[in-house]
């Protein structure tokens, strides 16, 4: 049977953005989302040392996206880009 075992827990700060992207912006985060979510956020002065992206990324139902940006913890100075799908 599967199990899920907690490894530590601890406070961490967060920043969350809403990407405002147009269709060539939109192609190309789809076409390298590591790549592209990298460089937009050390654009604007973030240090990123990682990115997650979401499983259900490529998804046609994924038509906006959400940043989280990790301010502390074992995360520090990563990113994650996460689908909003539309209802």
């Amino acid at each position: 049977m599967a199990r899920i075992t907690r490894t530590r827990t601890e406070d961490i700060s967060i920043e969350a953005f809403r990407l405002d992207l147009d269709e060539g912006e939109r192609k190309a985060l789809r076409a390298d989302p590591g790549g592209y979510l990298r460089k937009l956020m050390e654009n604007e002065g973030y240090t990123v040392n990682g990115i997650f992206v979401d499983a259900k990324f490529g998804s046609q139902d994924c038509e906006d996206w959400e940043v989280v940006h990790f301010l502390s913890g074992v995360q520090a100075s990563h990113c994650g880009v996460m689908c909003i799908q539309v209802m």
